[in-house]
């Protein structure tokens, strides 16, 4: 099975290196988790075609919420205990998800959304991981 992620088709392998197959991009539902400062506000979506993270922020109103965001997608994966953790970048310059990171959603995933911080010390530090 490949996966989609925008911008090429890959083949998606567990942890024990064998190939998962997955649903079809057309059927199920994913999940949105805004963590704000005083809770959280879940958004839940409907697949129906191909739907990428930067058309699920849209749709759960992440991106009207927060100026910039931290962005984590997190999906089962057939064999492994805990679920894939894929972090998607945000350009808050041009209010979307940068195109290398920006994935095809799957029926279950989960995506995490919360404000990234602002103060000048993660700024200086964070550059260095991007």
């Amino acid at each position: 099975m490949a996966m989609a992620t925008g911008c090429s088709a890959l083949p998606l392998a567990s942890t024990a290196g064998n190939i998962v197959d997955s649903a079809p991009a057309s059927a199920g539902q994913y999940q949105v988790k805004m963590e704000f400062f005083s809770g959280s506000k879940m958004f839940q979506g409907d697949i129906n075609g191909p739907v990428t993270i930067q058309d699920a922020i849209e749709s759960s109103g992440a991106i009207k919420k927060f100026r910039n965001m931290e962005i984590d997608l997190f999906r089962q994966v057939e064999g492994a205990y805990q679920p894939l953790k894929m972090v998607a970048l945000y350009d808050a310059s041009k209010k979307r998800v940068r195109p290398e990171t920006d994935y095809g959603l799957r029926a279950g995933d989960s995506i995490r959304v919360r404000a990234k911080s602002e103060n000048p010390l993660s700024k200086v530090m964070g550059g260095f991981g991007q």
